[in-house]
Order: C-alpha cells, then structure tokens, then sequence
C-alpha cells in the first residue's frame, strides 16, 4: 500500500485463487473484489488491501481512489505454497499479463 502513496492511478498485478482456470487473466477495478472484512476486523492483521487503503486515507494519505485502481491477475493454483519459481501454467500467462498491463496504460 505504502507505494501507492502520492499517485492519481494505479495497476496491480498479482496472482490469485478465485475458481477461474488455471493461468487464465483477469482484470478488473480494485472496487470489484470482495471485501469480507468490512465492518468486522478483529485484528489489524486481518485486514486487506481494500481495508488498508481506506484507512490509510483517513490518515491523510493521498492515494488513488479505489476506481482507479485496476488489478490484473493470473489465476494460480495454490496460492498459499511460496516459491521463487512461477508454476508452468502461471508462468505461460505472464506474457498476456503483460499485455493487459499495456493495454491499460495505452487506454488511460
């Protein structure tokens, strides 16, 4: 959250479990993921991005609103395993990742 700071817009890409096939690409506004811990945090460490940004702007901070926040994801196949290496699927949709991230940047 903290890189976001200062700027008007932003792209996130990531990967993310959420039933699609494995390495399709999705892209969507930050606004459209569901936020599950709206209204009912037991704890700052169970908070997410959405939750974050909201209560860093009531901070002060200046960050994109939530609609100028497109994410781009690769769905991936687990997610809470960790590795230096992209899975072969993962790694076969980097390149229309990419091509998403372009395609934003170029339609503003």
């Amino acid at each position: 959250m903290e890189r976001l700071v200062g700027y008007d817009r932003a792209i996130l890409v990531d990967a993310m479990q959420s039933g699609k096939e494995t390495g399709s690409v999705q892209v969507f506004p930050l606004e459209a993921l569901d936020n599950p811990s709206a209204g009912h945090l037991d704890s700052t460490h169970e908070t997410n991005l959405l939750t974050a940004l909201e209560i860093r702007r009531r901070l002060g901070a200046h960050l994109p609103p939530v609609g100028e926040i497109m994410i781009v994801v690769i769905e991936a196949q687990p997610v809470f395993e960790f590795s230096e290496e992209l899975s072969p699927t993962v790694a076969q949709a980097v390149a229309e990742a990419a091509q998403q991230v372009m395609n934003l940047l170029k339609n503003g």
